[in-house]
């Protein structure tokens, strides 16, 4: 994870199109890392003045955007990193709206299991968010902070356990969430 950190890192500041910078975290993580290894990313800068989120996908969940009541996953981008130091990415670029809310997470939130072996799933993670953006104060409109992004450690793991709600904490260990919602 570390490595993965001080790649993205060194070909950000050389690049700002997000697809190079993927497609050059790939080579590298290719060359260092044993056959097999691998990770997924979701890589994206967001231009807050203007409302642009420009994002590149390399194999992780979909970020969601719900808007409208509509839930788009946000795909664009390419296979996971460290396998083919050939694979392709291209970036996406996604205006916002107010009232937009963009939820990223990791797998483990739909596979979070609960008490039953069932996991949450893809599906209850949409219908979820769309009733979290429905009811304003929903369970999934958990920013941090208004045009923040991003969360680690504990505090993800806490914020994605009340996204998902009571009853689906076990196994739920590794999941991670962050959302920002847009506000006029």
């Amino acid at each position: 994870m570390a490595s993965a950190r001080a790649a993205l890192r060194a070909h950000v500041t050389h690049t700002y199109q997000l697809s190079l910078a993927l497609a050059s975290v790939n080579v590298t993580m290719w060359r260092e890392t044993e056959e097999g290894d691998f990770l997924t990313m979701f890589y994206g800068v967001l231009d807050v003045a203007n409302r642009r989120l420009t994002y590149c996908n390399a194999g992780h969940e979909p970020a969601l955007l719900i808007r409208a009541g509509q839930v788009h996953a946000l795909t664009g981008g390419g296979g996971v990193i460290g396998i083919d130091p050939n694979m392709p990415y291209e970036h996406e670029v996604v205006q916002l709206e107010s009232g937009d809310l963009l939820l990223l997470y990791t797998d483990g939130l739909p596979e979070a299991m609960n008490f039953r072996d069932e996991p949450f799933g893809r599906e209850r993670l949409r219908e979820a968010a769309v009733r979290g953006t429905a009811n304003a104060v929903g369970r999934l409109d958990f920013a941090d902070a208004e045009g923040s992004i991003g969360t680690d450690g504990k505090a993800g793991r806490r914020q994605a356990r009340r996204a998902i709600g009571p009853g689906y904490w076990r196994r739920a260990s590794k999941c991670q969430a962050s959302t920002l919602k847009l506000h006029p």
